[in-house]
């Protein structure tokens, strides 16, 4: 695996990962030498963040359906981020579905503020675009008013 005699890990004969959790190494393992994953429910996010640093497709995947599964008011933009920064654009649109649907529990949840106050604003913008798009759609009017008040948050201080 290490080309070079001198590198530390192959000194060493071990790898260093300090950016993922022990458990998640644990289940990433589990699922490299067995194909079966425990504790799916409760590591999706941070599995589904480490199967993509390490291009486990198969992983990816399976943990993009939890996290579609278990979209909730509570973990919607924090899905949605994870979706945008990992490029799963299948769970991406779904998440957006289930935001505009939810929308006014959604932007009611801690979950929300933290996205909002992250300045993520080209996603924002996306969740208020699709907003807009229902909201015309159902013959309201003024939309664009309306789209910023339900997305408006104080960390932005009109930074919208």
């Amino acid at each position: 695996m290490f080309e070079r005699n001198d590198m530390r890990e192959n000194v060493r004969n071990c790898i260093v990962v300090t950016d993922i959790g022990e458990n998640v190494i644990e289940e990433m393992l589990r699922y490299i030498y067995t194909g079966n994953v425990e504790n799916l429910d409760d590591l999706a996010d941070d599995l589904f963040q480490a199967a993509d640093k390490y291009d486990l497709g198969e992983l990816k995947a399976i943990c993009e359906n939890v996290l579609s599964s278990n979209l909730s008011d509570d973990s919607a933009a924090k899905t949605l981020v994870l979706a945008d920064l990992h490029r799963a654009y299948e769970l991406k649109s779904k998440t957006m579905d289930y935001i505009v649907l939810n929308s006014s529990n959604v932007m009611r949840t801690d979950g929300w503020k933290i996205f909002v106050a992250g300045k993520r604003n080209d996603l924002l913008n996306e969740v208020c675009q699709a907003l807009s798009r229902k909201l015309a759609g159902s013959g309201v009017k003024e939309t664009g008013e309306m789209i910023c008040a339900l997305c408006a948050h104080p960390a932005l201080d009109g930074d919208y």
